[in-house]
């Protein structure tokens, strides 16, 4: 079963486990505990999407709310776990596979957002360490 949510006078359809946060439309809220890839996540859990820069293709390429906002989810709630440059090498690395292999996206946008996410970690952009 799907659900529709509109953020900024745009419907998007996603997952019916995902809603736009009622405090802050910026954020995405999960409405039950998500599982995947050997992670539960849990209820209530806030991210922001996919983050990308301001520049016009990388909307494009990777657009805030999209099909990929599973792949964002885990990505976001790794990374909030990860202590160390190796762990969040392996959250950005199952953040490709999830776009691959659950959200069947087209190679080339798997790749160019994980080496987005790459160069996130070499500037320190979601890091907690």
């Amino acid at each position: 079963m799907k659900d529709v949510f509109f953020h900024e006078n745009m419907s998007y359809e996603v997952d019916h486990k995902i809603k736009v946060s009622q405090e802050d439309p910026d954020f995405l809220e999960l409405l039950e505990d998500f599982e995947c890839m050997g992670e539960v996540i849990p209820k209530g859990f806030r991210y922001d999407g996919a983050s990308s820069p301001a520049f016009p293709l990388s909307r494009f390429i990777c657009p805030k709310y999209s099909k990929n906002m599973k792949a964002a989810c885990l990505h976001d709630w790794l990374c909030r776990k990860a202590k160390t440059h190796e762990e969040r090498k392996e959250a950005d690395f199952k953040y490709l596979l999830m776009k691959r292999y659950v959200e069947h996206e087209v190679l080339w946008k798997c790749k160019l957002s994980y080496y987005g996410v790459r160069i996130g970690d070499f500037l320190g952009i979601g890091n907690n360490f």
